[in-house]
């Protein structure tokens, strides 16, 4: 099948999200084996990373949301108030926010960053890890 057709001999092209317009793409021609293959090359934009929290980071993020103060989180999870208040800064250093207000108003305002499980990564082929 010759590229760019799909089973039925029709042009077929892929969504306009996928490549970028042919003025930024470059592409090489070469020969393997008898078969002359085409490479692009086209710049990608980065995609935000998701964060990944742990299972204490995980508690404070449940708590900060429902609009505990510090105190609460420490007795919910059996712990002081001073290493919730730790952990609040080390979220906020995390996700490059100011304070809490600010930290509460990212966790609701971009949740698909957010991943509460345990590795991600990506190859070209697909996805690793656990979600």
């Amino acid at each position: 099948m010759k590229s760019g057709q799909d089973g039925s001999g029709n042009q077929s092209r892929p969504p306009s999200t996928m490549l970028p317009p042919a003025s930024e793409m470059e592409s090489y021609t070469f020969k393997t084996g008898g078969d002359e293959e085409v490479l692009l090359s086209f710049p990608v934009s980065a995609s935000p990373t998701p964060v990944v929290f742990s299972a204490a980071e995980r508690a404070v993020v449940s708590g900060v949301l429902a609009g505990k103060t510090d105190a609460e989180i420490a007795r919910d999870r059996g712990s002081s108030s001073r290493s919730v208040a730790k952990l609040v800064r080390a979220l906020c250093s995390k996700l490059r926010v100011s304070d809490r207000d600010e930290l509460a108003r990212y966790l609701e305002r971009d949740p698909a960053r957010l991943s509460f499980g345990g590795l991600r990564g990506s190859l070209s082929l697909g996805t690793l890890g656990r979600d």
